[in-house]
């Protein structure tokens, strides 16, 4: 029995071959950590989803949607859910990015060979969910006897799906028939690649699903908490110097030495430039600030973003401006779509399914960029691979 590879480039850290080598062992069911939750046993319903056209919704299923509209168009307003999705309207995009012509479309010096050609593409309107299916509601599907627990990792240490205390975690380990029967029972299906990107990258082309800066889309629970409620050491660092700025310069000459250091770095880039200046007074702290706004744009050096598994979506910092969590990081997500590879390559028949998106596997922040492409074994069940569906 041969197991599937994803694709993605293997970082040369310890801590990611770790993680992955774990990956692999407990994905197998090799390795199972004591005190683990027990599995519940396969049911009749189980039994009987296996055998289920996972294409077409009929009895049974429990549809979000119907005809292609969410049945509940408030439910965002109400808290997040399998029934919360966004609308984007249709609009023409520039899919896909090349790093072999600076001057031409799409350029990104990060980006790779089956990321070209950069083209012109039309997407319709439609639907996508705010957030990954979690795993709850993936054993909801498994309970009701549509979703087959073969399609999906149900043991080991990194499986999420009917494990107790993971329900609000995303679904990891399912596989394209196991995402394609999933987002059936819910009345929808799984977005196109192009869908995808248009949702991460919007019409004006972002680099990232929340916006152009490099930096990881996921932080563990415990910054996620202290961000969120302001206490931030790294925030802290640069309101104290920006009031020992204000300090010493009127109101018009703080903007004229800030200005252009706002207009070449987002917020989260500073900080870093915060922390070297921390303990400059007057003139001092004036120059350094005034040297990098006038000074070229430097690239900031990215954090790796490696983490220990996936988080729950109010633990993410990569939402989209129209609200949509998890395409730049946590789990990688299934597309509709066969890969095809680029020009030049094997020339074999297309067989594998490309999933998007970053997950809390991958180290190195450029592969969360919204252009980046994965392609996998339908059947591979990865735990860093999950689902989100869309509508019509």
């Amino acid at each position: 029995m041969g197991y599937p590879v994803t694709v993605r480039p293997t970082p040369a850290s310890p801590p990611w071959i770790a993680v992955a080598l774990a990956s692999f062992a407990l994905g197998c069911g090799w390795l199972t950590p004591q005190g683990a939750p027990v599995v519940p046993s396969p049911s009749a319903s189980d039994a009987a989803a296996a055998a289920r056209d996972p294409y077409t919704p009929g009895a049974g299923a429990d549809p979000v949607v119907r005809d292609g509209v969410p049945v509940d168009a408030a439910r965002c307003d109400r808290g997040r859910g399998a029934g919360c999705f966004v609308h984007l309207p249709a609009t023409e995009i520039q899919q896909g990015a090349q790093a072999t012509d600076p001057n031409a479309p799409g350029h990104d010096p990060h980006a790779r060979a089956d990321e070209a050609p950069v083209r012109a593409r039309t997407v319709d309107a439609f639907w996508l969910q705010a957030d990954e299916v979690s795993a709850g509601d993936y054993a909801a599907c498994l309970d009701a006897g549509w979703c087959d627990p073969d399609e999906v990792l149900l043991d080991g240490g990194l499986a999420t799906v009917r494990r107790p205390g993971r329900e609000h975690l995303p679904a990891v380990g399912v596989s394209w028939a196991g995402a394609v029967r999933y987002c059936a029972w819910r009345g929808a299906r799984l977005p196109t690649e192009s869908e995808w990107e248009r949702a991460a990258r919007g019409a004006e082309g972002r680099r990232f699903a929340w916006g152009d800066a490099v930096r990881c889309g996921q932080v563990d629970a415990a910054t996620a908490r202290a961000q969120a409620a302001g206490s931030s050491q790294l925030v802290d660092a640069c309101g104290a110097v920006m009031e020992a700025l204000r300090a010493v310069l009127d109101e018009a000459a703080y903007l004229a030495v800030t200005r252009p250091l706002q207009d070449k770095y987002t917020p989260d880039e500073v900080v870093p430039y915060c922390k070297d200046w921390q303990g400059l007074q007057g003139d001092a702290l004036v120059a350094a600030v005034r040297a990098v706004g006038e000074a070229p744009r430097r690239e900031p050096e990215p954090t790796p973003c490696v983490f220990d598994g996936p988080a729950i979506p109010a633990d993410l910092r990569d939402a989209t401006p129209e609200g949509i969590r998890g395409l730049g990081s946590n789990v990688a997500e299934w597309t509709s779509d066969l890969y095809v590879e680029p020009e030049g390559a094997s020339g074999h028949a297309p067989t594998q399914r490309v999933q998007r998106g970053g997950s809390w596997m991958m180290e190195d922040p450029w592969e969360l960029r919204a252009a980046a492409r994965g392609h996998l074994a339908p059947e591979a069940r990865l735990p860093d691979v999950g689902v989100r569906c869309a509508a019509p």
